[in-house]
């Protein structure tokens, strides 16, 4: 190998294989739910496999993009709030599931891996910089909110439930001290 080839630029892809490419990643952006910017510098790739395998469990995937074709895709897919977080290598975590979840993994991972750090997210329409995404990781995920609100509407049925089991019986309290009083005067009135 001669010096100039090994400083040589990697090979450009061929027009169809990057209109293929743009076509592949705006189809699988318009189907997204939200989609995340993920900076990985200086990641190992066993680290980014285990970061894909962490999405795969939220319903979400990984996919590391060139900037120019990631730019186009996100233009053509009106993502285009997230064009600005692509700088070095750049991955978007795309999910139709729990935007929550997937928050959660990345910020969890960017915490554990000094090169990675998650840049801007498109969160159902809505613009998130760096400190939202930390804050939508704080959240509870979505199956916990439901389980809050399942308990937060079965109290007041349990209290009712209560109350109601609580007439009969005190009914039956009332009815047995008026048994018992009228035994009592029977006995005191009998010759």
């Amino acid at each position: 190998m001669t010096p100039s080839t090994a400083t040589a630029s990697p090979p450009r892809l061929g027009p169809r294989v990057r209109h293929r490419m743009v076509h592949t990643l705006t189809r699988t952006l318009s189907q997204a739910k939200a989609v995340f910017a993920v900076t990985l510098h200086g990641v190992p790739v066993t680290a980014v496999d285990g970061l894909r395998r962490a999405l795969r469990t939220a319903s979400a995937e990984l996919t590391i993009v060139k900037h120019a074709l990631a730019r186009r895709a996100l233009t053509q897919a009106g993502w285009t709030a997230l064009t600005p977080s692509l700088e070095g290598t750049s991955g978007l975590g795309l999910t139709q599931a729990d935007p929550v979840a997937v928050s959660k993994v990345l910020v969890t991972f960017a915490n554990e891996h000094a090169g990675v750090t998650v840049r801007g997210a498109v969160v159902e329409g809505r613009c998130l910089t760096r400190e939202g995404i930390l804050a939508l990781a704080a959240l509870p995920s979505r199956a916990i909110l439901r389980a809050h609100l399942v308990g937060q509407l079965q109290a007041p049925l349990r209290g009712l439930v209560g109350v109601l089991r609580g007439i009969p019986r005190a009914l039956v309290t009332v009815m047995d001290a008026s048994r018992h009083t009228r035994s009592h005067t029977a006995e005191r009135n009998a010759p």
